[in-house]
């Protein structure tokens, strides 16, 4: 047994205490080995010692005032997947640990956006959603489209760089594109900036440095309006959201393990657009810090007119 100290609580009267829990069915690395279902007085939250994280679902017998759910961020698309799952009987905790489908057994594929690496985003996806077994009523669909790819992300024919993965009638799917038999589903459909989001998708992090990444981003756009001296930094041309709804039962498919973005994450190659410039720890590029050529680069990379 491998003592794992608990650090906070939301619920006050929790005093500090230490959970056992047993690793050692993590050192055989199965695939089906996801997650531990424990029973709890209230969300906690698993210090922070090895590596990659483990996620591990609590059912609280209180009413829970914070999650810890990962989300993503987009400009002007204030919400987060702890919106979905507040008050709910379900909350993630994560930790850094060792084990679960380790970091380094999954290999890069393909630029964000490529064909390659939207084809298997999408395959991982409808994997984790086969893997939670979930109701045969279930019906959910997710997709991202994105905006002003570089030319090289639709060569071949290809008419949108974007990915999907999706369940109904029992049946879960993926793959490239965003076919619309899965955009006609409730769940989570987004059309964000290519340029805009690439290169800190491929940070790995657990919830607090998606917290980070969203602070980071702030600030960029708030450097980039600035610099334009408006507000508007699109107009009619950025980002957009069709809906945003995450089912709890949703939300646990798809953060069990490692979680759905660090897996895409870890597929994802470097993109040359980013080579020199100033990024955060994050990833995110660092406006501010750039030079004129730099600025004029990037802001043409995410269409902006200056």
């Amino acid at each position: 047994m491998k003592k794992i100290s608990l650090i906070k609580s939301t619920h006050s009267t929790i005093p500090r205490i230490h959970l056992s829990i047993l690793l050692s069915p993590l050192s055989s690395y199965a695939p089906k080995v996801r997650c531990y279902n424990l029973s709890a007085e209230a969300n906690i939250y698993l210090r922070p010692s090895l590596r990659s994280p483990i996620i591990i679902h609590v059912t609280p017998r209180v009413k829970t005032t914070e999650t810890t759910m990962l989300a993503k961020s987009y400009p002007n698309m204030r919400h987060s997947l702890s919106e979905s799952v507040k008050n709910s009987n379900l909350t993630r905790c994560a930790m850094n640990g060792s084990g679960i489908n380790g970091m380094t057994d999954i290999k890069k594929v393909g630029e964000f956006g490529s064909a390659e690496w939207c084809e298997a985003c999408g395959k991982a996806g409808a994997q984790m959603l086969q893997d939670a077994n979930l109701p045969f009523e279930t019906a959910w669909g997710f997709s991202e489209t994105y905006l002003y790819p570089p030319e090289r992300m639709l060569a071949k024919g290809r008419k949108l760089s974007a990915f999907h993965f999706m369940i109904k009638d029992g049946v879960c799917s993926g793959g490239d594109g965003a076919p619309e038999e899965c955009l006609a589903l409730d769940g989570f459909h987004v059309s964000p900036v290519w340029g805009a989001i690439c290169n800190q998708s491929q940070a790995i992090y657990d919830s607090e440095g998606q917290k980070q990444r969203g602070a980071d981003e702030k600030i960029m756009y708030q450097d980039i309006m600035n610099y334009l001296g408006r507000k508007d930094i699109w107009g009619k041309k950025g980002g957009s959201a069709k809906s945003m709804n995450w089912p709890p039962v949703i939300v646990a498919a798809v953060t069990v393990g490692q979680g759905f973005h660090n897996i895409a994450a870890s597929m994802q190659a470097p993109s040359p657009e980013y080579d020199g410039l100033p990024v955060t720890e994050m990833l995110v590029p660092i406006f501010s810090q750039m030079t004129e050529a730099q600025k004029i680069s990037f802001l043409d990379l995410l269409a902006i007119d200056r």
